[in-house]
């Protein structure tokens, strides 16, 4: 990270950075001058391989590691990227946080809360919240792994060139979502944030 090179060690074929770069670095080299994680196509991040990157080479059965394939998105709180779990062979969706203070405290908090639904209120999961798969800490940036979700509501929307859905698409949805805020209403949770952006379809066409 600090001082990269363009090509793979091992197969010499180029490197494919998927964070956005800058000429500047943060946090001792690992970080642009956003504060986010520089990451390319092929590393691997988990619990067990803070500071090793693509060069780790643990055995995949005794810890928790990710291979990252490409670049979901990023915003405001850092970047989300497809990968591989390595120890369980499927594929998750891996959300990095930037590496400052206030980010790390919002993301501890995401973590407990989701901990909470995940394991009391939505226990089999017919309350439609996502399923946090694990969280840890990669050269100070926190790292929450996720279910593998598809599009958003926002992005179906613009496809069907904001024409709308017919009734029983609109029924499906609000009841799901409905169902979802009874849960986190007993779990006395307020969502501050409920848009067709955070509303995303499993491959079976129910909302997370």
């Amino acid at each position: 990270h600090i001082n990269p090179i363009d090509y793979s060690f091992y197969t010499e074929e180029e490197i494919n950075i998927l964070t956005e770069e800058t000429e500047e670095v943060t946090n001792s080299g690992f970080d642009n001058a956003n504060y986010d994680l520089i990451v390319s196509e092929g590393d691997i991040l988990g619990s067990a391989t803070s500071y090793e990157g693509r060069y780790y080479s643990a055995n995949p059965e005794t810890v928790s590691r990710y291979r990252i394939i490409k670049k979901l998105g990023n915003g405001m709180f850092g970047q989300v990227f497809k990968a591989i779990d390595l120890t369980k062979n499927k594929e998750v969706a891996l959300k990095i946080l930037k590496s400052k203070s206030g980010y790390f405290r919002q993301g501890m908090l995401e973590a407990i809360i989701l901990s909470i639904l995940n394991d009391v209120y939505d226990a089999d999961g017919s309350k439609h919240s996502v399923r946090m798969y694990d969280h840890f800490l990669y050269c100070n940036h926190l790292c929450i792994v996720f279910e593998l979700l598809g599009q958003n509501l926002y992005e179906i929307i613009c496809e069907n060139d904001y024409t709308g859905f017919n009734i029983m698409t609109v029924r499906k949805i609000m009841t799901q979502l409905l169902q979802n805020l009874e849960m986190l209403y007993d779990a006395h949770i307020v969502h501050c944030d409920i848009k067709p952006e955070n509303i995303l379809f499993t491959p079976d066409g129910n909302l997370k």
